[in-house]
């Protein structure tokens, strides 16, 4: 992240006054990566030299097809790994391509292309070294090499659905735990669609009160739990998951960051969970509001319960306390707290001391850990009441022929049996995301009496600061230290200081995890330091030129959105909210420094407002109750139905609707 004065000139352009920022964070970078690389590997015929090959560099193979586009797999064989070893790549941008270790291949390289585990390519292995890049084609007569496979393939007929990076396989673990039922005869209580944070609670909730329920999710069993849980780099492993699942329109700079596997994004976030601010509820519909803040007749908030099913973390440990203590001293008039987050610390009371040892922390809150645990027991609780079939990818929802007004069954290609099948359902709960579920809703032909399907993908602004040195006579240095603090003002509204500040102190302990203690101190003592850095979290009304639309079966969604906006005096109020915080921990700085506003159109993980939930069916398109204005058992529950963009994180948010849609249709069949 770079930060840009007022005052410079950047490519010959001047900025806008409080500066802007250039933002690219690798988690949201897949797209821009993937294509430039793309563009260049295809259109460039020099070949870089290398003097010395080191573990990490590789070379690139591609393979550019549209004939053999997922739901094909295309793996490549090869002579020294031998000739009955799949390596596995991506498709992207029209290609497959394939990086390999330049130090296991330090000479020529025989290869062949394997189609779908059953086709090996015709003719004689290609050649190739891992000094450059080689292009291949499903073309005769190109410039590139052509790649043939056997008559047979062709017969196969499977459905291409466009999709970059969606992996298609089942493994014996995935067939063992999620089996899954092809049967098409039976109807089902309640049919969900997709597995990730609204849809896995939905699911979870209504199996657990008897209810027959099928969950539909297009991705497979990536990981068995959220991946804050697992070794590695966090970054990493999210950044490799991420899935090219929409279009752009011309204009449009709207970043990637959707992951597709059971428990979707729910795997992959990175468990922050927080309230609305007091304002932001004259957004929503009455019944909502009184939910989130009161609950259902007498019983705990809506917020209180989704953050007892987050496993909300209780303590940070003694640095953060007092940091949060000093701050509270100094500004009495904000309201500061640990930064909310799903961490779930069992055996840990208010004051960080162990007060149980019967139960073992299931790290950060997945819906992925929700169901797999459930899939794990044969009880009315767990497995007995709850279906889930994976790698299934959800074309079309059809209403009810002897009844309009209601949606029976929803079809489906079985990406790993190669088949299209159909689905019964009592009830549907649409929760594919705030793309993916306007996509489906329009595709489908359904009923929309507010012609607001698909229009308003709105993501909310995000303000960064520099990041600081905190000097080494500072109370609050201290390499090994770390921080994530929140804070807001106390008389916070609409245009008075409309944000929720995160505060860091060593950022980059944000997602580690190692079980090698020889990982910890990466850097050497004359690089240690002690860095913070702040984030503001402005909300957004709904912007209805911004779109979401289908391009046809088997095509990606095409979008088009706005960059985002933000006045200039909002923020002048976060640059004058990080000089109070500097000044209070006694941190130097230029209190005249611009602030940094991400200058693209949002990421998919906070955006919504696509099925826009509202009271009135001229005005949205789902009710107070998440149910479609147009149907009788349809609902939504994903951001898409957010009426606004929070200055908070959605999770929270969509965990608390999410269970208020599971009481309300546990209430339709009478059961608790």
């Amino acid at each position: 992240m770079q930060i840009i004065d007022s005052s410079k000139i950047i490519d010959g352009e001047k900025v806008p006054v409080n500066g802007t920022v250039v933002f690219d964070e690798a988690t949201y970078a897949f797209q821009e990566v993937r294509e430039s690389d793309a563009q260049q590997l295809f259109s460039s015929d020099a070949s870089p030299e290398f003097t010395a090959i080191k573990r990490g560099e590789t070379f690139k193979i591609l393979f550019q097809t549209s004939q053999y586009a997922p739901n094909n797999t295309v793996s490549l064989r090869n002579e020294v790994d031998g000739w009955g070893k799949d390596i596995y790549g991506v498709y992207a941008f029209g290609a497959w391509i394939f990086d390999l270790e330049r130090s296991s291949y330090p000479g020529d390289l025989s290869i062949k292309f394997f189609l779908n585990g059953q086709y090996l390519m015709e003719g004689e292995p290609f050649t190739v070294n891992n000094t450059g890049e080689y292009r291949f084609t499903d073309k005769n007569g190109t410039s590139q090499r052509a790649v043939t496979f056997p008559a047979a393939a062709a017969t196969e007929n499977r459905f291409i659905h466009s999709y970059d990076n969606l992996p298609t396989y089942e493994s014996p673990h995935q067939q063992k735990r999620f089996p899954g039922n092809r049967s098409e005869t039976k109807e089902y209580d309640v049919i969900v669609i997709g597995s990730g944070m609204g849809g896995g609670i939905v699911a979870d909730a209504v199996s657990d009160a008897g209810l027959d329920t099928l969950v539909l999710e297009i991705g497979g069993l990536q990981t068995p739990t959220h991946v804050g849980n697992v070794y590695a780099d966090w970054d990493e492993i999210v950044s490799e998951h991420q899935v090219g699942h929409y279009d752009r329109k011309a204009g449009t700079n709207f970043l990637f960051g959707a992951q597709m596997a059971l428990g979707g994004r729910s795997a992959y976030w990175s468990g922050i969970i927080l309230r609305m601010q007091e304002w932001e509820y004259s957004y929503w519909p009455t019944a909502v509001r009184d939910f989130l803040k009161n609950g259902n007749q007498g019983g705990k908030d809506g917020y209180n319960r989704a953050e007892t099913l987050m496993r909300k973390r209780k303590t940070l440990g003694k640095f953060q306390d007092r940091v949060v203590s000093h701050l509270k001293q100094q500004m009495p008039d904000l309201n500061i707290e640990d930064l909310p987050r799903s961490r779930h610390q069992p055996n840990k009371d208010e004051q960080n001391m162990t007060d149980s040892v019967l139960f073992s922390s299931t790290g950060v809150f997945s819906t992925t850990d929700l169901l797999s645990d459930s899939k794990a027991f044969n009880t009315d609780e767990g497995s007995r009441n709850l279906t889930i079939n994976l790698n299934h990818l959800v074309t079309n929802i059809r209403p009810d022929p002897n009844n309009p007004e209601r949606v029976s069954e929803v079809v489906c290609q079985d990406l790993v049996g190669n088949k299209e099948r159909v689905y019964r359902g009592k009830v549907v709960v649409l929760a594919a995301g705030s793309i993916e579920s306007p996509k489906i809703f329009r595709q489908s032909n359904l009923s929309d009496p507010s012609n607001k399907a698909g229009r308003g993908l709105t993501d909310h602004p995000y303000v960064f600061s520099s990041n600081y040195l905190i000097p080494q006579d500072n109370p609050f240095a201290g390499d090994l230290n770390h921080a994530k603090i929140l804070l807001s003002a106390g008389d916070a509204r609409k245009d008075h200081y409309p944000f929720y500040a995160e505060l860091l102190i060593n950022p980059w302990y944000w997602h580690v995890r190692r079980a090698d203690d020889d990982l910890w101190q990466r850097q050497p003592p004359e690089n240690r330091r002690t860095e913070i850095t702040m984030k503001f979290g402005f909300a957004k009304e709904l912007i209805d030129s911004n779109t979401v639309d289908s391009q046809g079966l088997g095509q990606k969604a095409a979008i088009r959105v706005d960059n985002l906006t933000l006045d200039g005096y909002l923020i002048d109020q976060a640059r004058q909210f990080r000089n109070r915080i500097l000044g209070a921990l006694g941190i130097p700085h230029d209190p005249n420094e611009g602030m940094g506003l991400a200058p693209h159109g949002g990421t998919v993980n906070h955006a919504g407002g696509t099925l826009r939930m509202s009271e009135d069916s001229a005005q949205g398109v789902v009710d107070q109750n998440l149910k479609c204005h147009g149907y009788d058992n349809l609902y939504v529950a994903d951001v898409s139905v957010f009426p606004y963009i929070p200055t908070a994180n959605p999770s929270l948010t969509l965990g608390a609707l999410a269970l208020r849609l599971s009481d309300h249709i546990k209430n339709r069949f009478s059961v608790t």
